[in-house]
Parts: structure tokens; sequence; C-alpha cells
């Protein structure tokens, strides 16, 4: 397997986080989650905070609600623990396309 499957592997990975995503937050699926590689054995997933806070979303407001200060402790809010949540969805997702098996 070489890095080009690999990659193709963590793209597809990247893009079902962003399906699990809340979809009416907009800019957290569309924008915010990100995956990039950080070295040569490491890719990592992220959901970019400051996506969330600095850009306006499609009505032109600010989205700094959906992922600022108190709302994101807050276990009343819609994108709460949005990660954590989906951490099992998306090591069992990348162990079925790379036919592995996820151990707990």
């Amino acid at each position: 397997m070489d890095k080009k499957y690999w990659n193709n592997v963590f793209i597809k990975a990247t893009n079902k986080f962003r399906e699990l995503a809340p979809r009416d937050t907009g800019h957290l699926a569309l924008n915010a989650v990100k995956g990039h590689w950080v070295s040569d054995n490491h890719y990592r997933i992220i959901i970019d905070k400051n996506v969330l806070i600095n850009e306006p979303n499609i009505k032109g407001k600010i989205a700094n609600y959906y992922y600022a200060g108190r709302l994101e402790n807050d276990p009343t809010y819609r994108t709460y623990g949005f990660a954590e949540k989906n951490a099992r969805i998306m090591a069992e997702y990348i162990a079925k396309i790379t036919g592995g098996i996820v151990k707990w």
C-alpha cells in the first residue's frame, strides 16, 4: 500500500466525517472539517475553530455561535461532543475500507 492509497483512504475518511456533521451548521461540515498529513505516517482530521469563529455563513452572519466560548462546553448545544460521538464510527469506517479491524 503506497502513499496514494492511504491518501485516498483518508480523503474518504475526511469526507465521511463531513457527512456526519450536523447539516444545519453549514460551516462545520462544509468548511471547518479539514484533513492533512502531519508527517509521512500521521494524517489528522481536524475541526478548524478559526473557520467557525471568523468566516461569515451563507446568510452573511459570523458563525461564532457555532463553536465559541460557552457553547463548545454546553451539552445542550447541537454540535456538543460531535467529534467524540463519531470517533467509533470513523475508526470502523477506516477499518472497513482498509480491510482492518478495530479493537476497543
